[in-house]
């Protein structure tokens, strides 16, 4: 399940990421946010992998991609609600509702990963 979920995030964010024009690599934040997408599709392929493989270090990977990929919140949903409520474009709306689905998946393999943790290996 946890491979599935990182595929999944991997998959939302390269789309994201691709769907994204060129010009957007000229901005400071605009050069920020490619990276961003970029390390986020990168361990979580990596993270996949390693849950594939059976690796000890992919259940740490799994939890600290979703620290920093980012969980869902009441912020991130209120987001889409917003946009919802008023007629935002649909590629604004669809952007949105993407990255809930990838925060949604990467709380599933946060709490998988969690349970597959053992006391000592959490502390290491």
């Amino acid at each position: 399940m946890i491979i599935l979920a990182e595929s999944l995030t991997a998959l939302i964010y390269l789309y994201l990421g691709l769907s994204l024009p060129w010009s957007s690599w000229q901005t400071f934040t605009g050069t920020l946010r490619e990276l961003h997408f970029i390390v986020v599709i990168a361990a979580a392929i990596a993270t996949a992998w390693g849950t594939a493989r059976r690796r000890a270090w992919a259940t740490k990977g799994a939890v600290a991609l979703a620290a920093y990929a980012g969980l869902p919140n009441l912020a991130s949903i209120g987001n889409l609600f917003q946009s919802l409520g008023t007629h935002a474009p649909a590629p604004i709306v669809l952007s949105l509702a993407l990255v809930l689905i990838a925060t949604v998946a990467q709380l599933l393999a946060f709490v998988l990963a969690l349970r597959q943790l053992q006391g000592r290996q959490a502390a290491a």
